[in-house]
């Protein structure tokens, strides 16, 4: 898989530092990505610019956003979110092994 190529070819993708070893990693959510329809994400874990490791999120994600943990009851870092109404924001971090994905009240963003 070409990290240049996908981007290139304007395929949407989110950078962030997903798995907190201060290397950039991207999420890519799949074909038919809009705000209207969820759609499969996977996130490119690299390291050193180059794939090491390639990983579903748990469930589908619409209008997907890098997040930054400013909440002092929220462990610090990055992750993913999608947001949603009511108790429908869902926020993804990586533990070193797995996603864990929470669902939170929404809020203004």
């Amino acid at each position: 898989m070409d990290l240049d190529a996908l981007q290139k070819n304007g395929w949407p993708c989110v950078p962030g530092d997903f798995d907190q070893d201060g290397e950039q990693d991207y999420a890519f959510p799949g074909e038919g990505y809009s705000c209207n329809r969820s759609v499969p994400v996977r996130v490119l874990f690299t390291r050193g610019g180059h794939l090491r490791e390639v990983q579903a999120l748990p469930r589908k994600l619409s209008c997907l956003q890098r997040y930054v943990s400013n909440d002092a009851s929220l462990p610090p870092g990055q992750g993913l979110v999608d947001w949603g109404e009511g108790n429908a924001t869902w926020i993804y971090r990586f533990d070193s092994n797995s996603w864990l994905a929470t669902s939170h009240l929404s809020e203004a963003h």
